[in-house]
């Protein structure tokens, strides 16, 4: 794995940037990298609850954004999930009923006014959508499920060494370092800090720590894959700023704040990627999306790596 140019960490842009159209949530925020899916070749679809629980999509394409559209036939009083399969965008979210269900669309607009239940499993707490297209939940009791094959696949609960893992925040998954390796999924135990896990095979691994328990946070992380089995980090910390890892040397970087922005709202990021203008440079843009811990607007902050 090639290093990004710039090994003291990433290049943030210098301000945070709010999403044109001025829907605000006090919910949390969803975001996938389509990679030319809907026929947008380099963009992300972004997915928010709004005020009133019902559900919005906008889409970045090629730096300009398109707008916000509803999605029909949900309400929702915790977060959602966007997932990217087959050139399908899905979206899943727990309705009031605490019940997980789906909606996808193949053109960007048009989706099915019926959502489809996932059977087998609620959540009032949070959804992930697997680097694998797995499907993650914190179960009602705060225990993690995973589904490795939405929405008709089983529900099997992480047990480590006999005992089920726990929390009460949001989770993440994202490819590893090595090629070939099935991807990891972070969470915040109930002791404060991040871990993570890698499911070998059929089974899990124990946790190991991450750290972080100095900067703990409240309502989950969020992460993203890059470029050749690269991933970036991203959570709130126990005073509502904002803290990124990253593993650009092979194993992540200690937490460090990403100055100018506090939220209390699950955050959610994507990433775009690009070849530079002489050749020798993979792009990877991250568009990191928070919402303000008074107003609720949404806004975002990039940051560029770069892989040779």
């Amino acid at each position: 794995m090639g290093l990004p140019y710039n090994v003291g960490g990433p290049e943030w842009s210098n301000s945070w940037t709010a999403v044109p159209g001025g829907l605000k949530t006090k919910v949390g925020l969803a975001a996938a990298s389509l990679d030319g899916a809907l026929g947008i070749e380099t963009g992300i679809a972004l997915a928010l609850t709004g005020e009133a629980g019902n559900i919005h999509i906008n889409y970045l394409d090629n730096g300009g954004w398109l707008g916000w559209n509803a999605v029909p036939g949900m309400h929702t009083k915790v977060g959602l999930c966007a997932a990217v399969a087959g050139g399908t965008l899905h979206l899943y979210a727990a309705g009031e009923d605490e019940n997980v269900y789906y909606n996808s669309t193949t053109d960007g607009s048009t989706w099915s006014r019926t959502w489809t239940q996932v059977p087998g499993a609620k959540t009032k707490t949070a959804l992930c959508a697997g680097a694998d297209g797995s499907l993650y939940l914190v179960g009602l009791h705060g225990g993690v499920w995973v589904n490795p094959n939405p929405p008709a696949g089983d529900w099997t609960q992480l047990v480590i060494q006999g005992n089920a893992f726990h929390t009460e925040a949001g989770l993440c998954s994202v490819e590893t370092f090595t090629a070939g390796e099935p991807p990891a999924l972070f969470a915040k135990g109930q002791d404060d800090e991040i871990w993570c896990c890698y499911p070998p095979g059929q089974g899990w691994s124990q946790l190991g720590s991450l750290g972080g328990s100095a900067s703990l946070t409240y309502v989950g992380i969020a992460g993203v894959s890059l470029l050749d089995f690269f991933c970036c980090l991203f959570m709130t910390g126990r005073h509502n700023e904002i803290y990124f890892s990253d593993s650009y040397t092979g194993s992540l970087t200690p937490w460090t704040i990403i100055p100018g922005f506090k939220t209390h709202v699950q955050l959610a990021a994507a990433a775009t990627s690009s070849v530079s203008a002489t050749g020798g440079l993979t792009l990877a843009d991250v568009y990191l999306f928070a919402t303000g811990v008074d107003e609720g607007d949404v806004q975002y902050m990039v940051g560029q790596w770069g892989e040779a």
